[in-house]
């Protein structure tokens, strides 16, 4: 079977991660429980996924693929740079523009938390491990396991795995989903248009950062405070509910569309 290497890694990471949550759950289960992204929240979460993967990366060597990966992000062509960081801040600030200023489906406190702005580069170097940890799991790990091609077969399985993977996510719902679902597709066309695993992590993190962080709102269904706060005006399918901004259908439409620019963009000669 093609995938199933793939499915007994996955299956092995899933497993040995939980075993290694299991004294953190003791350590702070209030935090955990309360759904809320605290330091020890982030801890909890962290430290088991990455102790899950350095050890299967020893057990599947695959240190010598890790290293040549993170080598090739350092090999930057700056155009393809540059539309990676337009993507990864008009993408988020796009979603958050028409829902605010357009639809009026939320309103926006623009009143800065102090503690909050104070701890913003601590934040986002945390968001950053959180969002690469993640990328080398469901974008480097699967296409080491499986043939590298861009097919809609592959990318779809892979992607349906990280989909499944947030689904116990506090306040789940279909759009948020579909949302998830499509945000790993552009993930993997860009790592796999560029073999780099730093464009990937970009764009993830800085959803992350500035919908959770500094607009305030939850992440994936997870609520982490930021720099701003808003309240929901209208439906959840506009506001995406308590689920955050992957719930709403505006993000949707515009990662579809992204999806479709980036494919574009990176078109390869012998893709024509």
């Amino acid at each position: 079977m093609e995938y199933e290497k793939l499915f007994v890694f996955l299956r092995r990471y899933f497993l040995y991660t939980f075993l290694f949550s299991i004294p953190f759950l003791f350590l702070f289960f209030e935090e955990i429980m309360g759904k809320r992204a605290t330091f020890n929240f982030w801890l909890a979460s962290f430290i088991p996924q990455v102790l899950s993967f350095i050890f299967l990366c020893y057990k599947y060597h695959f240190f010598k693929k890790l290293k040549d990966c993170f080598l090739n992000s350092f090999l930057f062509d700056w155009k393809r740079v540059s539309l990676i960081l337009i993507i990864a801040i008009c993408l988020p600030f796009l979603v958050i523009f028409i829902n605010y200023v357009i639809l009026k489906s939320i309103d926006i406190n623009f009143s800065i938390n102090q503690i909050y702005f104070k701890k913003t580069p601590i934040i986002f170097i945390l968001t950053f491990c959180s969002a690469l940890i993640e990328e080398l799991i469901f974008r480097f790990i699967p296409y080491e396991l499986i043939p590298k091609r861009m097919n809609f077969k592959n990318i779809f399985i892979v992607n349906s795995i990280f989909c499944i993977a947030h689904i116990f996510n506090p306040n789940p719902n279909i759009i948020g989903l579909i949302s998830i679902l499509l945000a790993g597709f552009l993930l993997t066309v860009i790592y796999l248009k560029t073999n780099n695993i730093i464009y990937s992590t970009l764009i993830h993190t800085f959803w992350n950062f500035i919908i959770g962080p500094i607009l305030g709102g939850n992440v994936s269904g997870i609520y982490i405070g930021g720099v701003f706060s808003y309240k929901l005006c209208k439906s959840n399918i506009l506001s995406g509910g308590n689920y955050g901004m992957e719930g709403s259908i505006i993000s949707v439409i515009l990662l579809f569309l992204f999806l479709l620019i980036v494919k574009k963009a990176f078109l390869n000669k012998n893709d024509e």
